[in-house]
């Protein structure tokens, strides 16, 4: 409340993306890039995992080579694997919004055509 009585908001506020980000998001698909070098660290890791595990017949000395290398590199393979997605999700979205605004100006020249006929 302000000194009036009368509840106000206040004004939002804008945050500044810092530009070392902004100028890595400007790059083109920096997402599937990003991902796909997170999907192949991870393919790394369970192959160290599958490598280790196999020169030993004890299962409570493989498992720790599957918690450490085995899981986390599944983790990796989901994480890129989803930055991946998301990228295309979100080009395809920059691709139809581009179509959207295209076929809007087509429309508005055929209405202004329409109407000089009339």
């Amino acid at each position: 409340m302000d000194t009036s009585g009368s509840l106000t908001s206040p004004a939002p506020r804008t945050r500044r993306m810092p530009r070392a980000l902004s100028v890595v998001l400007r790059l083109p698909r920096i997402g599937t890039w990003a991902g796909l070098v997170v999907v192949a660290a991870g393919f790394v890791l369970i192959t160290i995992a599958w490598g280790d595990t196999a020169g030993t017949e004890i299962v409570g000395d493989q498992l720790p080579y599957v918690m450490s290398a085995g899981l986390v590199g599944l983790a990796l393979v989901c994480v890129g694997a989803t930055a991946v997605a998301i990228d295309a999700k979100l080009s395809d979205s920059a691709a139809r919004r581009a179509q959207a605004l295209e076929l809007r100006d087509a429309l508005a020249a055929l209405r202004a055509v329409d109407e000089a006929a009339l």
